[in-house]
C-alpha cells in the first residue's frame, strides 16, 4: 500500500470562557508542528457544523469533505462516512444534528 502520510484532528475545544486567548491556535500549531515531525505530508480536522468556518479558513484549511450521520437506534452505535466533495461557495451542507 503506498500513499502520503497524513494526521487527523478529530475533536478540538476550548471551553467558551478561555476562547479569543489564542488557545485554539496555539493547540492547532502544536499539531501541525507534531505532523511535520513525523514526516506527515497533511493534517485534516473534522469540524462541527455549528462551528465558524473562518478561524480555520484563517490557518490556511479548506473544506473539501463532509460527514454523513444516520441514527440506528440505542442499541447500535453511530456510523459517519466521510464524503470528499468538489469545491463549493457553500462546502458547510445540511448534516443532520447528533439527536439520536
Amino acid at each position: 500500500m503506498h500513499g502520503n502520510r497524513h494526521a487527523h484532528i478529530f475533536l478540538l475545544y476550548v471551553k467558551p470562557e478561555y476562547r479569543r486567548q489564542g488557545i485554539g491556535t496555539a493547540l492547532i500549531k502544536y499539531a501541525e508542528d507534531w505532523a511535520i515531525q513525523r514526516g506527515d505530508r497533511q493534517i485534516r480536522l473534522q469540524v462541527f457544523q455549528s462551528n465558524t468556518p473562518g478561524f480555520y479558513h484563517q490557518l490556511g484549511y479548506e473544506s473539501i469533505s463532509f460527514v454523513i450521520t444516520k441514527c440506528l437506534g440505542a442499541e447500535t452505535t453511530e456510523f459517519s462516512i466521510s464524503v470528499v466533495s468538489e469545491k463549493s461557495k457553500n462546502p458547510y451542507l445540511s448534516i443532520p444534528k447528533d439527536d439520536c
